[in-house]
């Protein structure tokens, strides 16, 4: 897949940090700011997923996809999160009966 260009404002000190960074792992800047945009968005999308899951506004297999988890995964960061899971009386019915006729 073709890289797409995006440019970005930053305060200088975060520019003056970026940089010393990059010196340190021996990358230049635009490497450094990938890797690091990548795992901010990792951490944002999972961060997204448990809020809109908590919220009622998304199920657990919607919010899985949407933090790049599988939903065993997504029950773990909903545990870490203290987030109680949307489970109520009547899926438990359902689900019980689903159980039943197998």
């Amino acid at each position: 897949m073709k890289s797409k260009i995006i440019s970005t404002r930053m305060e200088p000190q975060d520019s003056k940090i970026l940089d010393e960074l990059a010196k340190l792992e021996g990358v230049e800047r635009a490497v450094l700011m990938r890797h690091m945009l990548h795992l901010g968005l990792g951490t944002y999308r999972q961060n997204a997923a448990v809020q809109a899951y908590a919220l009622g506004k998304m199920s657990l297999g919607r919010a899985a996809e949407l933090a790049g988890l599988t939903q065993w995964e997504m029950l773990g960061a909903l545990e870490a999160h203290h987030t109680d899971l949307n489970y109520d009386a009547a899926e438990l019915e359902k689900d019980l009966r689903t159980i039943a006729d197998l």
